[in-house]
């Protein structure tokens, strides 16, 4: 890891701001379920909120990045934060079911513009070499969050309720939104130029004309997929194969948050190949993934499965860190939040649109052959990109 990084204020500020966003995300998560639930009585209704905060990412996606790569990359996250304080706010004081799904929406909104801003802002916080370090440390500070963030989100919401994590994952977004008018930022692209203001089209045959940006948009489309549909099914695994049901939510938490540690290992490792063949590492990925989640599917004896789970985590770090650092060294800093903006606004929906597919697919198959088969299509797709040449995903010079 670049020991650099930790001597520059301004990412420690962003890295900090992703640390504790986290923290609140997980208070929300929890203590909107439970709101939901008793309000209606019904899980079904949790999941619909999923889908609401989910589609707006659909329809706002390629917007939202286009806005983002228009204005000021600074002005917009401390909007951004400052709006999601203000909704955070609004569901603790939400009485009505309806009124939650529309604060959820709103929420889903603000969400679609993070995920570009956030991806667009870091290249002018840290130099170009330092953008794989970046990414490796930023996804460890999640995998940090996946370990502890639930756990103390159900303790918090266990001891007083949902009201006050609400309140508290709001002033989490007021500090951070506070915290970056502090940002210094500095265009370290040489390429760069003043913020473009054409239109969709050209966004669009931008990413159309990119085949590094179109293969890197079907491998996160497949593995956003496939990991969404993994995540429910767990439960369902854990109980029919590692346990029952009577310690599956115990150890179903306890693979999470092996997962968890994974992803916090996982993307420190990133720095050791960030002058290779970055499309080359991601196919390799996908078939080591595939390997594991076969291990999985076929491991009965719980401590194998941690260690398996975990190996996963790391996998699922290592990529998706390889994925971010790949969009900002072959993207023109003017694109960035669109690219990432159109990649958001089809991977997420995915993402619970898998979630759904998931359920409805225990229905009919094991669950024993739907992770059989998501190993299959990994692997499949990982040869294929090996065996395929002509694209390789390298630094813009």
């Amino acid at each position: 890891m670049d020991k650099t990084l930790y001597r520059n204020p301004h990412f420690m500020i962003y890295l900090t701001g992703i640390f504790i966003s986290g923290l609140g995300s997980k208070l929300t998560t929890i203590a909107l379920a439970d709101k939901i639930f008793s309000l209606t009585g019904s899980g079904t209704y949790i999941t619909l909120v999923y889908l609401l905060q989910g589609l707006p990412a659909l329809f706002f996606g390629l917007f939202a990045g286009h806005l983002v790569d228009r204005h000021s990359k600074k002005a917009v996250f401390i909007m951004i934060n400052g709006a999601l304080a203000l909704f955070s706010a609004l569901l603790a004081m939400a009485d009505h079911t309806l009124i939650l799904f529309a604060v959820v929406f709103l929420i889903g909104m603000a969400d679609a513009f993070y995920s570009p801003v956030s991806t667009a802002l870091l290249p002018l916080l840290v130099g170009r070499k330092q953008l794989a370090s970046a990414n490796g440390l930023k996804i460890s500070v999640i995998g940090v969050n996946m370990i502890i963030g639930y756990a103390i989100a159900g303790l918090f919401v266990g001891f007083w309720g949902h009201t006050l994590p609400f309140i508290v994952d709001s002033f989490s977004y007021l500090f951070i939104s506070c915290s970056a008018f502090f940002l210094k930022l500095s265009a370290v692209h040489p390429e760069d130029v003043p913020e473009n203001k054409g239109h969709f089209k050209e966004s669009l045959m931008f990413i159309k004309n990119q085949p590094v940006i179109r293969r890197l948009f079907l491998i996160d489309l497949l593995t956003q997929f496939i990991i969404a549909l993994q995540i429910p099914l767990t439960y369902i695994f854990v109980s029919e194969y590692l346990g029952g049901k009577n310690v599956m939510a115990d150890r179903t938490g306890i693979l999470f948050s092996a997962a968890g540690a994974g992803m916090a290992l996982g993307g420190l490792f990133l720095k050791k190949f960030a002058q290779r063949n970055k499309l080359r590492l991601l196919s390799h990925a996908l078939i080591f993934d595939s390997i594991f989640v076969f291990a999985f599917t076929l491991n009965r004896f719980f401590p194998a499965t941690i260690l398996i789970y975990g190996a996963m985590g790391v996998i699922g770090a290592f990529m998706g860190s390889l994925l971010e650092t790949a969009v900002q060294e072959n993207t023109p800093q003017q694109m960035i939040g669109r690219v990432s903006g159109f990649i958001h606004s089809i991977a997420d929906p995915v993402s619970i649109l898998s979630l759904l597919i998931g359920s409805l697919l225990v229905q009919f198959i094991n669950v024993q052959w739907i992770f059989l088969i998501c190993a299959l299509a990994e692997c499949v797709t990982g040869i294929y990109f090996t065996l395929r040449k002509g694209v390789t995903l390298q630094s813009r010079k």
